[in-house]
């Protein structure tokens, strides 16, 4: 764990070396706000109560985009640059080095953008979650980075095998944009792909925190999704390793 806090302070200095990308993002991140509340905001004109759900749904969104942004891209490059035996020599396993860099930058992305979102929250009257609410909130967001880090490092370490694993990767934003709920809640989906997505990883990465912010998931409800968003934690975290020890095992018989 000292180790793994090194590589988090570490990534945090990188952002924080870097302000202006976190402050174009912020611009980004309210572009979506704004479009997606007037959006919602007519939609739901004539249920005030699910309309204020919502907002609140939207409005923690964005700052959840903030705390999973994984930039893996950076990752594949390193491979398209034949920098993969020196990472193999390092005695830190590679997904351990880059997940403790990314949740350093996501800490940052999140400690930058809360003030100003906290002013946004108070001009669009966001109602925020009580006390037993907002830890389970918490537990959902921290389980969320888990497993859109996992899933998003594995897919990138696919490069292990093949240079051609952009279409795997755009195919798993892809399901995640239909399915995690960022752009239709679980609860508006027709019924039958509702009932695919729940089961799925994808609403973990985004929906369920969100849908417990909002008060959309709440008491025993609340307690399934979260349960189930555990299960796949734990399922990502075994399928990176897999991932991560076949790819290094090819390396290795191949001689490097």
């Amino acid at each position: 764990m000292r180790v793994f806090a090194a590589l988090v302070r570490q990534g945090m200095k990188v952002m924080l070396a870097y302000q202006w990308e976190n402050y174009m993002g912020l611009v980004g991140n309210f572009a979506f706000l704004l479009l997606f509340s007037a959006l919602w905001s007519a939609l739901l004109r004539g249920d005030p109560e699910a309309q204020a759900r919502m907002l609140s749904y939207v409005f923690i969104g964005q700052i959840l985009q903030n705390w999973t942004f994984t930039p893996t891209w950076e990752l594949a490059e390193r491979f398209r640059m034949g920098d993969v035996a020196l990472e193999l020599a390092k005695p830190l396993s590679l997904p351990v080095r880059v997940l403790g860099d990314f949740l350093g930058r996501n800490i940052v992305r999140v400690l930058r953008a809360l003030p100003a979102f906290a002013v946004v929250g108070f001009l669009m009257g966001i109602r925020f979650p009580d006390g037993p609410q907002f830890g389970l909130f918490l537990v959902s967001a921290g389980l969320a980075w888990i497993i859109n880090g996992c899933l998003y490092v594995g897919i990138t370490l696919i490069s292990l095998w093949t240079t051609y694993f952009d279409q795997a990767n755009q195919i798993v934003e892809f399901l995640e944009g239909v399915f995690s709920g960022y752009f239709v809640p679980l609860w508006y989906m027709p019924p039958i792909m509702a009932a695919i997505a729940r089961y799925s990883p994808f609403p973990g990465m985004f929906f369920t925190p969100a849908a417990i912010f909002s008060g959309g998931l709440q008491g025993a409800e609340a307690l399934s999704a979260l349960a189930l968003q555990a299960l796949w934690a734990g399922a990502s975290l075994l399928i990176l390793y897999g991932i991560w020890l076949g790819g290094v095992r090819k390396l290795t018989v191949m001689g490097g």
